[in-house]
């Protein structure tokens, strides 16, 4: 059976959606399992900061499926390697599932709540946006804006 063209353009763009959806579901199960193990870090190297662990000592580390015997320094600096190392692949994954949520947005406006010609606008904003590195952005209020916003009576 043959389908037409727009049905087969319809299953293309479902496909593409769903596709992108699925791997930024992937992306952010990714990012809670590097998490998981940089709190472990953290705690670790709590261990390290309150002298917990004797300074010139070894200690047995797990390292995958075998235990070695370490020097605590060698054991401290690894862990400090391996939460930098995590920490520069979590703020990858972060700026790519902002850019695989964009690309869903644009392909598929229904995903929100927004009309599509307000998603429409904010992707064509964030196209001409230059990207900036460690900037954040401010967020001015109007005096239209101060309507708009309800009196805390609490």
């Amino acid at each position: 059976m043959e389908l037409g063209l727009p049905m087969q353009d319809v299953i293309d763009h479902t496909s593409r959606v769903e596709a992108l959806a699925e791997d930024i579901l992937l992306d952010r199960q990714q990012m809670i399992d590097f998490d998981r193990k940089r709190n472990a870090n953290r705690e670790a190297l709590g261990f390290f900061r309150r002298g917990d662990i004797p300074a010139g000592s070894k200690q047995w580390v797990c390292a995958g499926d075998f235990f070695i015997k370490m020097s605590d320094q060698h054991i401290k600096t690894s862990i400090q390697h391996d939460q930098a190392k995590l920490d520069s692949e979590i703020d990858t994954l972060r700026r790519s599932i902002k850019e695989k949520t964009r690309t869903l947005i644009s392909l598929n406006p229904s995903v929100t709540d927004m009309h599509p010609g307000v998603v429409d606008l904010l992707v064509r904003e964030q196209q001409q946006q230059p990207h900036k590195s460690g900037s954040s952005k401010t967020h001015t209020i109007t005096e239209e804006d101060e309507d708009d916003i309800p009196d805390s009576d609490s």
